[in-house]
């Protein structure tokens, strides 16, 4: 029941203008056309929950053993909603969900709607694109170090084997030579390191 004064013209009240709500008509009014994964609560001034979308086309009856006005819904939402008229706030639903719900104030009534949908749900895209990330981050990880592992062994097989020609050409081998293989530089070594051993067995 809503009760308003009729004020007359010198500001004082001259009589009361009083309003039944048809609580069969909170479907109506509660159910816009959302998500079939949202649902929509409406909360009194004390907390108490006026109605529920999930209750769906009821009666009083039925909304009185549903927990119409007498079950509380405290949470981050309708505490925040006392200081902010309107809002965005996460927080569990009475299942025990995790929840993103934004609120609103009906004024007159002094309820506070709240529009909230499973965080599960509403962070779905995020949580793809992030395991997308993690998955392009793993990916760029195993050829960055296949590269590594591949130009290391480029560089490492010349010096390798110039290394042992080095070892052969100091125990009397003159006539070892490397192949110019690898980067430019080892390439430009290992034909200096050839021309070398050939000068050398020419003097000797």
């Amino acid at each position: 029941v809503i009760a308003q004064p009729v004020l007359g013209p010198d500001g004082r009240p001259q009589g009361v203008a009083i309003g039944y709500l048809n609580v069969a008509s909170l479907a109506g009014l509660l159910n816009p056309e959302l998500s079939a994964r949202s649902e929509v609560v409406a909360v009194d001034a004390q907390h108490q929950l006026v109605y529920d979308t999930t209750m769906g086309q009821v009666g009083d009856v039925a909304l009185l053993k549903a927990g119409v006005l007498h079950t509380t819904v405290d949470n981050a939402a309708t505490r925040r909603a006392a200081s902010v008229e309107t809002g965005v706030a996460d927080f569990t639903d009475p299942q025990g969900h995790a929840v993103i719900g934004g609120f609103d104030h009906i004024d007159g009534v002094h309820w506070v709607v709240l529009v909230e949908d499973r965080a599960n749900v509403v962070l779905a895209p995020v949580t793809n694109q992030r395991n997308r990330a993690l998955v392009l981050l793993a990916l760029a990880a195993v050829l960055i170090t296949g590269f590594a592992i591949g130009l290391a062994r480029r560089v490492a097989r010349p010096i390798q084997a110039l290394s042992a020609a080095a070892l052969q050409a100091a125990s009397g081998d003159l006539e070892v030579r490397v192949d110019p293989t690898g980067p430019s530089e080892l390439v430009a070594l290992a034909e200096t390191f050839n021309a070398m051993l050939s000068t050398c067995g020419r003097l000797v």
